[in-house]
């Protein structure tokens, strides 16, 4: 009877294969595809400007020349400069120089404290900042604009959803995502609506990309009223947090 011999496995053929060796043939996390690089695409100089401009006349005239020098240091409670105004200052002004390093990752900034403090000028100056010097896609969001979006869409059963899906595709798209006050002040968001935000942000923080808010609220207890504390935890996570809880600066000016 002829001798059968089985083919000899290598140690190499037997042994098995490592997830992470599998996944890393079809994922290589060092290619340029946009897909794993959100934050890497740059706009060209010209781009950048018809930005600029974009961004300016939707924020409006008032705070077309904000930059973090022309903040306004203002006295509050016995007549001199509260620590929190220079504090915020300084690290927003810190944060601004290493913003590609900060944002890499889909960090963003969430501004905090009491209405009139100077939260929206921060953060236009921002994305002045990360327009012009950095030249990332950046898109500027009114909080109550997105409100009135949300009422003016059908939510009966007869609703395909194709509304909700464009809306969070439209904001999904920037590298960059500022938000002024997106929860509304002393209002809750309805349920539905509640979703629709939580999806946006959700999808920006899946995607590494940078999302950026303002908040009138004086506490994380009040910015959680309503249900909002999932969007609280999205903007938070692996964000610059700055409390602004100072005077309002238009209360300060009326008392001169």
């Amino acid at each position: 009877m002829a001798n059968q011999s089985q083919p000899a496995n290598s140690a190499a053929e037997s042994k098995p294969r490592k997830l992470a060796d599998i996944m890393a043939e079809l994922l290589d996390p060092g290619e340029e595809h946009p897909f794993f690089q959100p934050m890497k695409h740059r706009l060209d100089e010209d781009a950048a400007r018809e930005q600029f401009k974009s961004i300016v006349s939707a924020i409006g005239p008032k705070y077309a020349r904000c930059t973090v020098d022309n903040f306004n240091l203002y006295p509050c409670g016995q007549g001199e400069l509260t620590k929190a105004q220079t504090d915020a200052r300084g690290k927003i002004r810190e944060w601004m120089g290493k913003m590609e390093q900060r944002i890499a990752g889909g960090g963003g900034l969430l501004l905090w404290g009491h209405v009139g403090t100077g939260k929206d000028h921060l953060m236009a100056a921002c994305m002045y900042h990360a327009t012009l010097v950095c030249r990332y896609t950046v898109q500027w969001m009114e909080g109550t604009g997105l409100h009135q979006e949300l009422r003016g869409m059908s939510w009966d059963e007869h609703s395909t959803g194709q509304a909700e899906r464009e809306l969070i595709k439209r904001y999904r798209k920037p590298q960059i995502l500022a938000i002024s006050d997106p929860i509304p002040p002393g209002r809750s968001l309805t349920p539905r609506g509640l979703d629709v935000l939580f999806s946006i942000l959700d999808r920006r923080y899946r995607d590494g990309k940078s999302t950026w808010a303002t908040l009138n609220v004086t506490s994380s207890e009040e910015a959680e009223r309503g249900g909002a504390a999932a969007l609280i935890d999205r903007l938070w996570d692996g964000s610059l947090v700055v409390p602004c809880n100072w005077k309002s600066y238009r209360a300060y000016k009326a008392l001169r």
